[in-house]
């Protein structure tokens, strides 16, 4: 434990020590504990899952993925960082050839996964009878005529 808590950043006396790596360990378990097995169903993680389920097999950038679901960059990249983590997701790079023509650097792209297909159907499913989601869910797509 004082090994332990050496690494975790304790230098005052052993009791403190301990308590400081108790409070890292503990930590370090509710950060564990917290992964997408008992996800919290928000806003951003609904918003993302709706932009993601409305092209399956598709490519999303990140960039569009933002846009589309309305959820800024800090919020969203970590999401989409468990989601990979999880295996909901896969990832890759554009070509740079292709993205040369375009004069700018290849762009990262993010493609669901049978099992973040599954998962994420189960988190829209749990949405849709949360009248928190309502309005999320019955969105129109982007580029949908309103009128």
């Amino acid at each position: 434990m004082a090994n332990l808590a050496h690494r975790a950043g304790g230098h005052a006396g052993p009791g403190e020590r301990t308590r400081h790596a108790f409070r890292r360990v503990r930590g370090y378990a509710a950060s564990y504990l917290c992964s997408f097995a008992i996800v919290k169903t928000t806003y951003a993680l609904v918003s993302i899952a709706v932009t993601l389920m409305s092209d399956p097999g598709g490519r999303h950038w990140g960039y569009s993925l933002s846009r589309s679901s309305g959820i800024r960059s800090g919020v969203m990249y970590p999401l989409l960082r468990r989601m990979l983590d999880e295996e909901w997701l896969a990832d890759g790079w554009e070509d740079q050839q292709e993205a040369a023509r375009d004069n700018r650097p290849p762009r990262r792209y993010y493609q669901l996964t049978s099992k973040g297909r599954a998962e994420l159907s189960a988190i829209l499913s749990r949405a849709a009878a949360d009248r928190r989601f309502a309005g999320l869910l019955t969105r129109p797509e982007p580029g949908w005529a309103t009128g």
